[in-house]
């Protein structure tokens, strides 16, 4: 016998469209095909539900586009997109509710029964009018995402900071003195420095900051200075749009306003020659303009050249306990199981006198560390150590590091490059008077009879951490061991004076292809 119920549905169905076609209130009409109309309602569901996933589908290729390309999704985007996964999660347990009454329910049943149809059935309705709202919504996105807005701070590469805790602190006490708007950190190739910047960098990041934007820049500028290329990095990290017809000086006039109604924060790393800030469209901090500028470099007349009068750090050499442990880190398992295997141990004699020859420059300490990180027998460490005190060139890795502090020479005028290589021929880890380096010098025809330009020269190179300070006698100079071998390498290669390591008393007057 057929359900009561369907039937009376079915002979109820015209009054369905009676009722909207009177101009019954909306209310009344809604309520009616809520209670009668539920399987031609169950229908019309299924088909709103398709048509929302066919248009969620299209929203959902469309926002994969724009994250392929590093975009942001629009935020009305994303807000659908979670409004369509919250209206259409509940849905098949209200598709089952709907097929079970239908199959079962009875018309003339209990007043539950007519009450849970009443309900489902206006449930329904209301999933309908979110559903089709939902498309129509859907079909008219015609932006699905764009650049997302410069961070605050961008991450910089997490390097290995052994060691850098004091000098790091004077950076932030620099930092957080409101008479100090320029501030420059020297110290030789492969000292820290960048290391140092970086994380400064990201210390701003998560500890937060008042400032409206922090850019970083490596400048580099060995030859000419890329202002474009600058000025591009500037513009990207403000979110400025690019204009490849500008000039640089119109580029420079528009940046310096835009960062003029700014509080900056500008890193600018390993700066080689100085350059005006307005050639580039960066104003100077000071006084008036609370923002602030930090510049690492090789040569400490740079950083007063750039503005770093007052506040000036030095990066200096690991210590002792530091340079063990970087030189360690860069060690295979198996060659710090050798070096601490239970004495008498050759090896870790060995390996102390390796680091001992790096000087505690970090990127010497990396490189020859990674050089011998394989080793494990005392004849392989035996020899490595000879390599770093006569041959350190053919350590693996050790050209390349050549490569990188070989900069602080290139920039020296002829007769200083001359002067420097003259002072390889000093003993090891010894050190000279000024005034009698000055003496040699003229004596053997370097420089003309003037001390006084023996002494800018020695500034120069001081300047450039080619030669340094002895901090017991202010008067004597000494050259790092990495720093000599490199001289070394550049005297052989220009065929001058290479007879090395002899404890000369008077002016050398030897000159051999090899030492």
């Amino acid at each position: 016998m057929a359900d009561p119920s369907m039937m009376i549905c079915a002979a109820l169905q015209p009054v369905c469209g009676f009722i909207n076609n009177t101009g019954a209130p909306a209310a009344t009409a809604r309520r009616f095909s809520s209670f009668v109309c539920i399987k031609r309602n169950r229908r019309a569901l299924t088909k709103a539900i398709e048509d929302l996933q066919a248009v969620e589908k299209v929203v959902q290729e469309q926002v994969s586009l724009e994250t392929n390309q590093l975009n942001k999704c629009d935020p009305r985007v994303e807000l659908w997109l979670s409004r369509v996964d919250g209206v259409l999660v509940p849905i098949d347990a209200i598709e089952q509710e709907c097929d079970q009454l239908m199959q079962y329910s009875c018309f003339c049943s209990s007043s539950l029964s007519l009450g849970k149809r009443y309900r489902l059935g206006k449930r329904v309705l209301e999933i309908l009018e979110d559903l089709r709202g939902l498309i129509e919504e859907g079909n008219q996105f015609k932006v699905f995402g764009s650049k997302p807005l410069p961070a605050l701070v961008e991450d910089q590469p997490r390097i290995e900071a052994l060691g850098i805790k004091p000098v790091l602190k004077n950076l932030w006490e620099f930092f957080n003195s409101s008479n100090v708007g320029i501030i420059g950190i020297w110290g030789p190739g492969g000292v820290g420095k960048t290391t140092l910047l970086n994380t400064f960098n990201n210390e701003l990041k998560e500890w937060g900051t008042d400032y409206q934007v922090v850019i970083m820049i490596e400048v580099s500028n060995s030859g000419n200075l890329n202002i474009a290329a600058i000025q591009r990095m500037i513009t990207d990290r403000l979110g400025l749009p690019w204009n490849d017809t500008e000039t640089v000086q119109t580029r420079a006039r528009f940046l310096a306003k835009a960062l003029g109604r700014k509080k900056f924060i500008i890193l600018l790393d390993d700066v080689r020659n100085k350059f005006k800030l307005e050639d580039v469209g960066i104003p100077t901090p000071d006084s008036e303009i609370k923002s602030k500028l930090i510049l690492t470099s090789r040569d400490e007349d740079v950083c007063y050249q750039m503005g770093a009068h007052q506040s000036l750090i030095k990066m200096e050499y690991l210590e002792k306990e530091s340079a063990w442990e970087l030189f360690q880190n860069n060690l295979s398992t198996k060659a710090i199981a050798a070096i601490e295997s239970p004495a008498p141990n050759v090896v870790r004699e060995h390996a102390e006198a390796i680091v001992q020859s790096c000087g505690g420059l970090p990127l010497a300490l990396k490189v020859i560390g990674r050089a011998v990180a394989g080793l494990t027998e005392p004849e392989d460490w035996s020899l490595a150590v000879q390599a770093t005190k006569d041959d350190i060139k053919d350590l693996h890795g050790v050209p390349e590091m050549f490569h990188k502090l070989k900069y602080s020479y290139d920039k020296l005028i002829k007769q200083q490059q001359r002067c420097f290589l003259y002072c390889t021929l000093f003993p090891e880890y010894g050190s000279i008077r000024k005034d009698k380096l000055v003496e040699y010098w003229m004596a053997d025809g370097l420089i003309p009879q003037d001390p006084k330009k023996g002494h800018r020269i020695i500034r120069s190179l001081l300047s450039a951490c080619l030669l340094e300070s002895c901090k017991s006698d202010s008067s004597e100079v000494k050259m790092h061991h990495i720093i000599r071998h490199l001289g070394i390498s550049l005297a052989v290669r220009e065929n001058i004076i290479v007879k090395a390591g002899m404890s000369l008393e008077r002016a050398p007057s030897e000159r051999v292809a090899n030492s």
